[in-house]
């Protein structure tokens, strides 16, 4: 009797754990059941003003601006796929030394993050 009942607890725990590694691994996919995009700096502490959009939504088309002030001095548009990452490269740009503002649109949601230039 002991037997089984010890078999019957290394049997729940072995598969408890197969169900718990599964779980963990299905729940901490980004792109599982979530519809989500995030842009950031790629070095938030230098002039430079690339930025990256990363991308775990159904939108794939983003539009983005970056502004100094109320003036704009540079947009575009860009296509990004779901689970994909795609950095903006804005290197030869003559920045004013002020607030610079990022600010991308999917169309549904706008986006916007800042950076002081010194």
């Amino acid at each position: 009797m002991q037997r089984k009942i010890i078999l019957l607890i290394v049997i729940l725990l072995v598969v408890s754990s197969f169900w718990l590694f599964g779980a963990e691994k299905k729940y901490f996919n980004p792109n599982f059941q979530s519809s989500w995009w995030s842009i950031y700096f790629g070095n938030p502490k230098e002039s430079e003003i690339s930025f990256a959009i990363e991308n775990h939504s159904n939108q794939n088309n983003f539009n983005w601006e970056i502004l100094a002030g109320e003036s704009k001095i540079e947009s575009g548009e860009i296509e990004v796929l779901l689970g994909e990452k795609k950095t903006i490269n804005l290197e030869n740009i003559n920045l004013p030394k002020e607030k610079i503002t990022v600010v991308v649109f999917d169309g549904i949601e706008k986006k916007e993050i800042y950076k002081i230039l010194k």
